[in-house]
């Protein structure tokens, strides 16, 4: 169990860590979006310094690697045998330590995006359908205000609530383990946006244009 816990919590950490707005960057102009914009390594600021095509392929590519994170940790605890409670605490851990690697890369002195995409990566493998929902919440407050910032923000809040709604008003099978998971990323995520709020409050955050 501990060499489950450990490999699967590298493995997501250095995945997590791969920066594909970093290397879209310098691969196709040249340049570190560390040093653009808003200096995030995300989607956000791929679409604004790269364009739209280079914008949707980091998106695509930071989901699937968080959603790889979990599978690759689900496999690793199914070869050794983990009950299936233990494997959602595996599979927690792993999501967790991806985010992280999003958000502190490993390869970019520890400097990456807000870990947005790498999340809806994640929560696509534990929580299919609450993760729908907040991605609708976060579509519907984009397409209105166009704040991508606004729609991340509100779609972290709604996320653990749904969780929270599931398993103690419609007592579905939800693990507390991944209540208190979307909780923790939920705060992570607000807290990365501190100064995207600021700017809200003050009118100076950016809407996104195609």
């Amino acid at each position: 169990m501990i060499i489950s816990f450990v490999g699967a919590i590298i493995i997501a950490y250095l995945l997590g860590s791969i920066s594909f707005s970093y290397l879209a960057g310098k691969l196709l102009k040249g340049i570190d979006l560390r040093q653009h914009g808003s200096g995030n390594l995300g989607a956000s600021n791929t679409f604004r310094n790269l364009g739209r095509w280079p914008g949707i392929t980091v998106l695509l590519l930071d989901i699937l690697k968080g959603y790889l994170a979990v599978y690759i940790a689900y496999k690793i605890g199914g070869f050794w045998g983990l009950t299936s409670q233990t494997l959602a605490v595996l599979g927690v851990s792993a999501g967790l330590s991806a985010i992280l690697g999003h958000i502190f890369t490993l390869y970019h002195g520890f400097k990456g995006g807000k870990g947005i995409a790498a999340s809806l990566g994640v929560f696509i493998y534990l929580a299919p359908i609450p993760i729908s929902i907040s991605f609708g919440v976060w579509l519907i407050i984009f397409l209105v205000t166009k704040y991508i910032s606004l729609g991340s923000i509100a779609a972290a809040i709604v996320l653990p609530l749904v969780l929270l709604i599931q398993k103690y008003i419609l007592s579905a099978d939800v693990s507390g383990v991944l209540v208190v998971f979307s909780l923790l990323v939920s705060v992570v995520v607000v807290i990365k946006h501190i100064t995207n709020i600021q700017r809200l409050l003050a009118g100076g955050e950016s809407k996104f244009n195609w």
